[in-house]
């Protein structure tokens, strides 16, 4: 696919489609299927992470958070509707890592996952000038990026995951880590 242009909604681009999984799921319940991408949610609904199948088939065992979303580099989760220019020009983007992939979202769930090439290089080299300059159409759907958390408690990793739609100016001001493995309190740890 050609890059896209300052118009294109992100809901145009190349997107593979996802399997939406529950966080407790065993990686063994989720590791058989034609989806080429596990999307991780909590019980609510609330994204915490992508993987690719291919992946979870080198796991052996274990639930799908504790094993899989600890190690995950950051996520963005994005508006169907939004245009790429709006996304690539907003605070959650320069927050995602090379190896991050885009999960695209719409009042139905979620549409597919952003992981070509383009995107790829993108967030190696940056995006390309003039695609990067937008502004948000309406009431704006602000980009967000989960994280999970990197406290460790032995060898417990905490996995707890928090979305942000900007990096904190102040680290000491981060929110108290959700804690899904009731390790020692702890704020979270970026």
């Amino acid at each position: 696919m050609d890059a896209p242009t300052p118009g294109t909604l992100v809901m145009d681009l190349n997107l593979t489609k996802a399997l939406p999984v529950r966080a407790l799921s065993t990686v063994a319940e989720v590791s058989d299927g034609d989806q080429p991408w596990i999307v991780v949610e909590t019980q609510s609904g609330t994204i915490i992470g992508a993987v690719e199948r291919r992946y979870l088939k080198t796991r052996l065992s274990g639930d799908v958070r504790s094993d899989v979303v600890a190690g995950m580099p950051p996520v963005g989760i994005v508006a169907a509707r939004m245009p790429v220019s709006v996304f690539l020009a907003s605070e959650a983007f320069p927050l995602l890592s090379e190896d991050s992939v885009v999960v695209i979202v719409d009042e139905s769930g979620i549409r597919g996952v952003w992981s070509d090439q383009v995107l790829r290089e993108w967030l190696i080299f940056g995006p390309p000038r003039g695609v990067a300059e937008g502004t948000f159409p309406g009431p704006p759907r602000i980009p967000l990026v989960t994280r999970p958390c990197r406290f460790q408690e032995g060898s417990v990793a905490c996995a707890g995951v928090v979305s942000f739609a900007e990096y904190p100016e102040d680290m000491s001001l981060l929110p108290i880590c959700p804690n899904p493995h009731a390790l020692s309190n702890h704020p979270f740890r970026w």
